[in-house]
């Protein structure tokens, strides 16, 4: 191998070390609840554009009910698909010392993990798994609890993980219903915003106790990057043509 293709080889791989030092999540809160006719007191839902929203409506439920995720529960939208599997429950309303509607009023069904009655039957967690990379994450988070964990991975591999305590402090499911500042956190609607070319494709929702509790989960499908290599290859054609037509011109 010669210098020079030890040099290209060296700068092609500082490219690649910088691409991947540049990836980060940014965590915000804010969201909206426009009127839902059809359902409402639906929760506080994402306000970001191009998003897949899942309210886990469907099936419609009684009040103060539950049905357990078992073999699992598929969100779709055109070709999206989430398939939520594990220790979890589509609830509606308030299950005493179990799960709690997320606040302010979310009178709709929402995600709690562990299920009602679950909490010693195995590992208590909800795993999301996309059938698509995405590089945007929302959820209305209720009465957010130190023992709450938010997980992303990508392709099996753990990209960041959140615990209450690291996004609300003193987090210790406080139902207050107004999203402004301190303990009110606690029931605001977050938003995990990828950057860098970090992308996800594995949500994992834990808790140690009752209840992780979400609603309004936003999806946002990942564009599709150009390939790094053909990037650089069309980049090197061009150079090499506008040095031909250089020698060209000078000839």
């Amino acid at each position: 191998m010669n210098l020079k293709t030890l040099a290209a080889a060296a700068a092609l791989a500082t490219v690649f070390a910088a691409h991947a030092a540049s990836a980060a999540i940014t965590v915000t809160t804010g969201g909206t609840n426009p009127p839902n006719p059809n359902v409402p007191n639906n929760g506080i839902t994402t306000a970001t554009l191009d998003v897949a929203v899942n309210d886990f409506n469907l099936p419609p439920q009684a009040n103060n009910s539950f049905q357990p995720l078992g073999a699992g529960y598929v969100f779709s939208q055109g070709a999206l698909n989430v398939t939520y599997t594990g220790n979890g429950a589509l609830v509606k309303g308030n299950l005493p010392g179990q799960s709690a509607a997320p606040a302010p009023n979310d009178g709709s069904n929402f995600l709690s993990t562990p299920m009602p009655g679950g909490l010693n039957n195995g590992p208590n967690v909800v795993t999301a798994l996309l059938n698509f990379d995405a590089d945007y994450f929302g959820l209305h988070w209720g009465s957010v609890d130190s023992y709450n964990t938010l997980s992303f991975y990508d392709n099996g591999v753990l990209v960041q993980s959140y615990t209450g305590t690291q996004l609300v402090a003193g987090a210790n499911g406080n139902q207050v219903a107004n999203c402004a500042q301190g303990a009110a956190l606690a029931n605001c609607y977050w938003n995990f915003e990828f950057s860098g070319g970090q992308v996800y494709d594995e949500v994992r929702f834990t808790s140690s106790a009752y209840a992780f509790e979400s609603d309004n989960h936003g999806f946002r499908q990942a564009a599709v990057p150009e390939p790094f290599s053909l990037g650089l290859l069309g980049s090197g054609l061009v150079g090499l043509g506008l040095a031909r037509r250089r020698r060209n011109k000078a000839a």
